[in-house]
């Protein structure tokens, strides 16, 4: 599949995407648009070549109302804990508040993440497929240390739902990787949809990429993606550091999950050398 244009984001003298357009006429449908981050760009060089790509528009309240009452109707809302097992998904580790403060359900429905993935299909040509050895983490399975390639293959069903209050909020960290039981498939990418919002009635809470590395007088130093209706974000797991800030006003609710890759066969003709040299990638 061939990649659709997308709109570089290579300014902001803010520190934030700019809001999602209106649209044109009442009773239209709102325009969808997608960007890429140009990381160097928008002043994050030690970022370049990493994955992120925000589309707007691209669930309608329709879409966010149907998957909210999926979520609720399959269960009530608990504390989000810290750690997860890498290859259930299931939550074995302990609820810490100083670092993340959230409610959660968890949804397993093969149904839905298809269906969430086909709404997606026709904007994701770029990351459809993957040498193996980008991130390093496929050729964990020796079966696979000969790949060159991996395919996507799936949303991961596991659809994780999240709402934060006011006052609450997600710590920096950088999203773990997702593995099959029998390993043979893995994350690279994440999803999250955000299921509610405007800049009238939800006040902070974005998801914000940030950096350790000291930025020129002037700069804001981070990149916000402002929670609102329908928009959505993908972006690579390995080395984006983000945070879900605090929430000052309002209710935000989101919906995570993971793009799953398989290995290709037969391999295409493409090698990860000719990949990584023309994206520009630096592990």
């Amino acid at each position: 599949m061939s990649s659709p244009a997308y709109t570089p984001f290579t300014s902001s003298t803010d520190g934030r995407l700019p809001e999602p357009p209106s649209p044109k006429s009442p009773g239209d449908s709102a325009p969808v648009v997608v960007y890429k981050i140009d990381w160097p760009a928008v002043g994050f060089p030690e970022y370049k070549g990493k994955f992120a790509l925000v589309l707007d528009n691209i669930f309608s309240p329709a879409d966010c109302a149907k998957l909210l009452k999926a979520a609720e109707s399959a269960g009530t809302w608990s504390v989000a804990k810290v750690h997860a097992d890498p290859e259930t998904g299931v939550e074995t580790g302990f609820v810490d508040m100083r670092y993340r403060n959230s409610g959660r359900i968890m949804l397993d429905d093969f149904d839905l993440s298809d269906w969430i993935l086909n709404k997606l299909r026709p904007y994701i040509g770029e990351i459809e497929f993957v040498p193996s050895g980008k991130f390093r983490m496929f050729n964990r399975n020796p079966e696979n240390k000969d790949v060159v390639q991996v395919q996507l293959s799936r949303l991961n069903e596991r659809l994780r739902f999240l709402r934060y209050g006011p006052g609450e909020f997600f710590a920096r960290h950088c999203d773990g990787t997702y593995f099959t039981a029998d390993r043979s498939e893995v994350s690279y990418f994440t999803l999250q949809i955000y299921l509610n919002g405007d800049c009238e009635t939800l006040k902070g809470g974005p998801t914000r990429f940030v950096s350790l590395q000291p930025k020129p007088p002037g700069h804001p130093g981070h990149l916000d993606v402002d929670p609102r209706m329908g928009r959505a974000i993908i972006f690579q797991q390995a080395g984006l550091l983000h945070s879900g800030e605090e929430v000052l006003e309002g209710e935000k609710f989101a919906m995570r999950t993971d793009f799953m890759y398989k290995r290709v066969a037969p391999p295409l003709k493409i090698s990860q050398k000719e990949y990584v040299s023309s994206s520009e990638e630096s592990d």
